[in-house]
């Protein structure tokens, strides 16, 4: 099945290809591309499918900001993105939007023991939820639980927010990740 990924920022369009591999997940036809030399996803879509060939069967998009009812105002692009547009415009008969954040978390189970590290070691729980946080221009949020039928993302919003550092050990946090900009 031809399948295009995608994930939309404020930063950059990657897209991709994907294909199974037995119960890994392969990518090809890679390329980025810089958001803000496009006024729209469908700009976007339109050099890659010119560079790569064009058309897919299904796609999903990973995109930075909260998903309601198939489309999505980027917030740091003023994209609007709908599901139908991209449909429509392109002949993809399945287009699925979904948060940036979720797609991560759908992503976890691929990932090798050694990509992750643990903040407070608590208690394992087999079976149990997982909280994902990824610190950006905002604070996507998601939180992952488990069942009899497996891993199930849920999007959250922690917002476009400063931070407050309320003690010293806050403030050298923020004094570094200052000078990191």
């Amino acid at each position: 099945m031809n399948i295009l990924a995608g994930y939309i920022s404020g930063q950059t369009v990657d897209l991709a290809r994907v294909r199974r591999n037995g119960p890994r997940v392969e990518t090809y036809d890679r390329a980025s591309y810089p958001s803000r030399d496009f006024g729209d996803l469908e700009s976007v879509l339109r050099r890659y499918f010119k560079q790569y060939g064009g058309g897919a069967e299904a796609a999903c998009f990973g995109v930075c900001g909260p998903v309601i009812a198939d489309q999505v105002t980027a917030p740091n692009l003023r994209w609007n993105i709908t599901s139908d547009s991209i449909r429509d415009r392109f002949g993809i008969p399945r287009v699925r939007l979904i948060n940036d954040i979720v797609a991560t978390a759908h992503g976890l189970q691929y990932l090798e023991p050694d990509r992750f590290f643990t903040i407070n070691p608590g208690q394992p729980v087999e079976g149990g939820n997982v909280g994902l946080i990824a610190a950006g221009a905002g604070l996507g949020e998601a939180l992952v639980f488990a069942n009899d039928r497996g891993l199930h993302p849920l999007p959250s919003e922690g917002g476009h927010a400063d931070f407050a550092p309320a003690a010293q050990v806050e403030s050298e946090l923020w004094e570094y990740l200052y000078a990191e900009r």
